[in-house]
């Protein structure tokens, strides 16, 4: 059980990477991170060492996470919130999706799974489910991420149905620059 070994590491690197910038920034979790219950002194400590709001940092939440019933990780995730950080949801509507874990500790962002998204034009079903998480993230103050735009008629479309967020290489490839959009 290596994985919190390389999750430690990326947060070190990001918070280096931010330590001197006004920039918001996301890192991914893993359940094995919440499970060994490290995350909040790790992060402020890193946070102190760094000098960085904790309301810059977004913990995005490996969608699989959200199907846990760990009483003792969703009183982390609610810990991490009441010290300022932001919680995501990533690849939302993927694999073990649950509605119902939104309205427990109801992310700050969900990042809608990029299989629905790429598809959207097309697919009549992608649209509907689409257009349907983003209703309920509307309607429970949540702010919703469309991954995997890589056009500008997918842009069009999420935007369209009021998606407040987007990312994919039509937007922007991956970099290690930091670019204000």
């Amino acid at each position: 059980r290596v994985l919190h070994l390389m999750t430690q590491s990326v947060i070190n690197q990001a918070f280096k990477k931010f330590a001197n910038t006004k920039f918001e920034f996301s890192i991914n979790i893993t359940k094995d991170d919440l499970f060994m219950d490290y995350l909040e002194p790790y992060l402020l400590k890193n946070c102190s060492k760094y000098n960085i709001y904790p309301s810059r940092v977004v913990l995005e939440i490996l969608e699989d996470i959200s199907s846990l019933n760990e009483e003792n990780i969703l009183n982390q995730l609610e810990s991490l919130r009441m010290n300022g950080f932001q919680i995501a949801i990533d690849d939302f509507g993927a694999e073990k999706s649950n509605f119902s874990r939104l309205l427990e500790f109801k992310p700050d962002y969900l990042k809608i799974d990029g299989a629905f998204i790429k598809n959207i034009i097309n697919d009549k079903n992608s649209r509907l489910i689409t257009e349907s998480i983003a209703y309920i993230c509307k309607e429970s103050n949540i702010k919703v991420i469309a991954e995997f735009i890589h056009s500008q008629e997918v842009l069009d479309v999420v935007k369209e149905i009021g998606i407040d967020y987007s990312q994919g290489f039509f937007i922007g490839a991956p970099s290690t620059e930091l670019v204000e959009l």
